[in-house]
């Protein structure tokens, strides 16, 4: 089983986490990662990803990396794909432009492109991914280490509070003490 906490100490010397920035200037969260009712069909679905409010945003690399794909599907619209070291890779989807080519290398911040509401969607947001051997991981984790980073709180002693069937901030609470 992949945890987002033996990825992020197997690959954090390669990445340099601390080295990424966030994908959007303003980061709003309005659906969240795993199990959640799907806006449009009702149904309980797994999400494999999040999804951050936006309108006409610019969207930055999160980590500098080389552009593998850009495509469209029914449910992702115009997406890329951007490979990392490690066998990491994140996506970025419901795009309306895209300011690359497949092959283009990347760099930490660059504009990749402007949100929009292409696929399946019920209004323009940012679908963010984070995957690891092609395993979705929760990508909030990866914010919370970009936000806080190696001098802020235990990232194992945190986890994220957040209704996934309604729009908010991300947040944290302290999880409570082993007994």
């Amino acid at each position: 089983m992949v945890t987002i906490l033996g990825v992020l100490l197997i690959l954090l010397p390669q990445l340099a986490i601390s080295q990424s920035t966030s994908p959007l200037k303003s980061l709003k969260l309005n659906s969240g990662f795993g199990i959640r009712k799907h806006p449009l069909t009702g149904r309980e679905t797994f999400h494999s990803g999040i999804d951050l409010a936006a309108r006409r945003d610019t969207v930055f690399c999160f980590l500098a990396g080389k552009v593998i794909a850009i495509s469209y599907s029914k449910g992702l619209g115009i997406h890329l794909t951007i490979a990392h070291s490690g066998e990491l890779k994140t996506v970025y989807g419901h795009l309306s432009l895209v300011f690359l080519t497949p092959g283009d290398t990347v760099e930490l911040g660059q504009p990749l492109g402007i949100t929009g509401a292409s696929g399946k969607v019920t209004g323009e947001h940012l679908h963010f991914e984070v995957r690891y051997q092609s395993v979705p991981l929760n990508p909030v984790q990866f914010l919370y280490r970009l936000n806080f980073g190696s001098a802020g709180p235990n990232p194992t002693l945190f986890f994220w509070n957040h209704d996934k069937r309604t729009s908010g901030s991300l947040t944290y609470k302290e999880a409570a003490p082993a007994s």
